[in-house]
């Protein structure tokens, strides 16, 4: 669903956030790594030379307001600017070590094979979709209220289809070697499966192995939601609390997005006060 603020919303994060203006991936990827390694230790010094500065007793109060403006807004968000760039990298370069998943073809099937007796079914059905589990395709309908799967060939009604049909998208996309340990449902974003993943209801298989591989699929789409292992929650608990701020929840959702707002303009004011400074400095010395 998008309106059109959304939709200019959406075209200035993705250029101005994402620099997809930048096509050639490997020079975007070392750009904005450089940049966030750039600003995070820049940061780090502006915290070192105030410590020094500190230690030595130097008055540095008795300078230019714009420069004393600096330095004392600069203390304030220093900090926050590291967690900043340090998570966005972190995430950045996480996006590049995903998992390869399975390229699964359209599905086609015989017209012949499709000999469902519908009026067999109750009057009350809203929705069929056409799914393959196996060699086998069924109906996932929607009659009287319930969801069912019925075999295409014959209507036959399918013990537990939607746990079949999970482990079949599943293992479709991303083939598991391991033990099913767990399926969930998830109805609504949370932890490790974040707003971000777009899609639900999804479902989530839990597998035992060394990653503790857990993926997320969608079944009425068919579709692919998400997959997670060990590494991708330590990134996504480093983004939520030091990217995201989902660490003061509490206080509410437009609470917590003016606070981390404020520091993200502080940064950037931090930044212009400390080009003014520099310019400034530059000019005397050409004089």
């Amino acid at each position: 669903m998008v309106n059109n603020t959304k939709a200019m919303t959406g075209t200035f994060f993705r250029n101005v956030h994402s620099w997809v203006f930048i096509e050639n991936t490997t020079l975007r990827l070392s750009l904005m790594s450089f940049c966030l390694l750039g600003g995070g230790l820049i940061a780090l010094a502006g915290m070192l030379q105030y410590y020094l500065q500190w230690r030595a007793g130097r008055g540095w109060r008795q300078h230019s307001r714009l420069l004393r403006l600096h330095r004392s807004l600069g203390l304030l968000v220093a900090i926050t600017a590291v967690t900043f760039t340090g998570s966005g990298l972190y995430h950045l370069w996480q996006k590049q070590f995903l998992p390869s998943t399975a390229s699964v073809p359209p599905m086609a099937v015989a017209l012949n094979k499709l000999a469902v007796d519908w009026s067999r079914l109750s009057p009350a059905l809203v929705q069929a979709d056409l799914i393959n589990i196996g060699d086998e395709y069924y109906f996932r309908v929607w009659a009287g209220g319930e969801l069912q799967y019925r075999n295409a060939a014959n209507g036959e009604l399918l013990a537990d289809g939607e746990a079949a049909h999970a482990r079949a998208i599943a293992q479709a996309y991303m083939p598991v070697d391991a033990p099913l340990l767990a399926m969930r449902s998830v109805t609504t974003f949370a932890g490790e499966y974040g707003f971000v993943n777009k899609r639900l209801p999804v479902i989530a298989l839990d597998y035992d192995n060394t990653e503790h591989l857990s993926v997320y699929v969608e079944p009425r789409s068919g579709a692919l939601a998400a997959v997670v292992r060990d590494s991708d929650r330590r990134e996504g608990m480093s983004f939520s609390v030091f990217h995201k701020w989902h660490f003061i929840d509490g206080l509410g959702r437009t609470v917590r997005d003016s606070i981390s707002a404020f520091f993200a303009a502080a940064i950037a004011l931090v930044f212009a006060l400390g080009m003014s400074v520099y310019i400034r400095r530059v000019r005397r010395r050409l004089r």
